[in-house]
């Protein structure tokens, strides 16, 4: 069977075109829309959202994506509770294809420490018809600890698994990384042979950027396949919808 993924890191539905003019980052238009063209646009049949809010500020970002790109089955995932915008940030899911059940490990945040931050690993699985397929979706965190905890609870979920599975998200971390290589033991990243650039979306000026970093300029969002998943396309997607670029797979289970 052939299918359609995408994972897509929104960065809350702010417009990055805006950012790029000189609009500081906390008064960027948020909208949506173009994300959900992106998506549409694609073709893509599963979809994990990373930076998603569902609050009174944004409303129910995931329900207005999947409505504008036309999926019937969605399930949003809280990561943290934000009071200062009335509601909850996290992750999400989108199908074409029903979500007969999910289930959720929240990954603590590393206590005292500059950047750490609360996230969470979701698993949903899929009802294809001829058969079902387990999608895990992740951001993870700025801190190593962190990570290491996240990646802990992905190999948990593949391993309870009895069904063909994928890992979609940023994991803000590059393909060297001993979390990408931890993951490879159950997995595989779609894109093996070429590195894909997915973060920034396009180059900002050093006088632009917040922080030096060496995620800068690299792959940090994967599409991570467990055996028998076939891939026969990747592809990352340029937009000025998101800070980070959709990455795509077409693959066969």
């Amino acid at each position: 069977m052939k299918l359609k993924l995408m994972t897509y890191n929104i960065w809350g539905g702010q417009s990055y075109n805006e950012y790029l003019s000189g609009v500081p980052e906390q008064k960027c238009t948020r909208d949506v829309a173009p994300v959900a063209a992106v998506i549409k646009e694609s073709g893509a049949e599963v979809v994990a959202l990373n930076e998603i809010f569902n609050c009174t500020a944004y409303g129910n970002q995931t329900e207005q994506i999947a409505r504008i790109a036309g999926f019937p089955y969605y399930h949003f995932s809280s990561a943290l509770e934000r009071s200062v915008i009335g509601g909850f940030y996290g992750n999400a899911l989108l199908s074409k294809y029903p979500i007969v059940k999910t289930e959720e490990k929240i990954i603590p945040a590393e206590t005292g420490v500059r950047f750490a931050e609360q996230r969470a690993v979701l698993c949903a699985t899929l009802d294809l018809g001829e058969k079902y397929l387990d999608v895990i979706v992740s951001h993870f965190g700025l801190i190593q600890e962190e990570k290491q905890r996240a990646a802990d609870a992905v190999l948990d979920f593949k391993i309870g698994s009895d069904n063909a599975c994928v890992f979609m998200g940023d994991m803000n971390s590059i393909r060297e990384s001993v979390h990408a290589e931890r993951l490879k033991t159950s997995f595989s990243i779609a894109n093996e042979k070429d590195e894909l650039v997915t973060w920034p979306a396009e180059y900002t000026a050093p006088e632009r950027q917040h922080f030096s970093s060496p995620l800068w300029n690299r792959q940090i969002d994967y599409i991570f396949v467990s055996d028998g998943i076939s891939v026969s396309k990747t592809e990352a997607i340029y937009s000025l919808a998101s800070d980070h670029k959709a990455l795509y797979a077409d693959v066969e289970i």
